[in-house]
């Protein structure tokens, strides 16, 4: 009974201390308890002033946030909301190289962001470092950095340019390789630096130097149209 008494005495301040801290925030009008699940804060496109489709996430080097967006990419920095138009103006995919350039995919189109005179991300086309007969590839659906440079991907082309904003900005041809599928691309992955792609028809394909061959097993993941 003796040390029940010890317990309760010194457990009871703490109690107390509790309690009240708890009535504090209760009572405060700007402050809401929040207990059980993850805290998850849902945005309406009303919210953000953009459409309802996102098909892409990325974070910057600041901690900013950007989505790829049926209008555009939106911009978030845990404040307030800025959609950066693009051409076409239907942005589908994004990607962050280590300088902490963010590349867009778009329709008939990809770029990248860079900061105006102001400091504000702004949409700059790279679609002018291809050939001619090239720029109608439809939807980029993936952008892979890699240490070989920046692979966009729709389903009718594969580019991989190195150092495209560099070739841009400084007006030099780009040093660019094109390839093109037998059938339909779908949309790609880059696991331990070896890129892959899967080929509708034919299977999954690894780009071994400059050649895109079946990985091995890969025509296990052939499945008719759709892969």
């Amino acid at each position: 009974m003796k040390s029940f008494a010890i317990y309760f005495l010194l457990l009871f301040p703490n109690l107390i201390f509790c309690l009240a801290q708890q009535n504090e925030v209760r009572d405060s009008p700007s402050e809401e308890l929040i207990t059980g699940l993850p805290i998850i804060r849902n945005y309406l496109p009303a919210e953000y002033n953009a459409t309802p489709q996102n098909w892409s996430v990325i974070k910057d080097n600041r901690g900013v946030m950007y989505f790829a967006n049926t209008g555009g990419v939106l911009e978030y920095d845990g404040r307030e909301w800025r959609l950066i138009n693009i051409k076409n103006e239907v942005a589908r995919t994004l990607a962050i190289d280590k300088n902490g350039i963010i590349y867009v995919g778009g329709v008939d189109e990809f770029g990248y962001l860079l900061p105006d005179a102001a400091g504000l991300l702004k949409y700059k086309s790279l679609v002018s470092l291809l050939p001619a007969q090239d720029r109608e590839f439809g939807d980029i659906w993936s952008i892979w950095v890699s240490e070989r440079g920046i692979f966009f991907q729709s389903t009718s082309h594969l580019f991989l340019i190195k150092n495209p904003a560099a070739a841009l900005q400084n007006h030099i041809p780009a040093d660019l390789k094109t390839w093109t599928p037998k059938t339909i691309f779908s949309p790609a992955f880059l696991v331990n630096g070896k890129y892959y792609i899967p080929e509708n028809g034919i299977g999954l394909m690894i780009l071994n130097g400059d050649s895109l061959t079946l990985a091995p097993g890969g025509g296990a993941f052939c499945q008719g149209d759709n892969l």
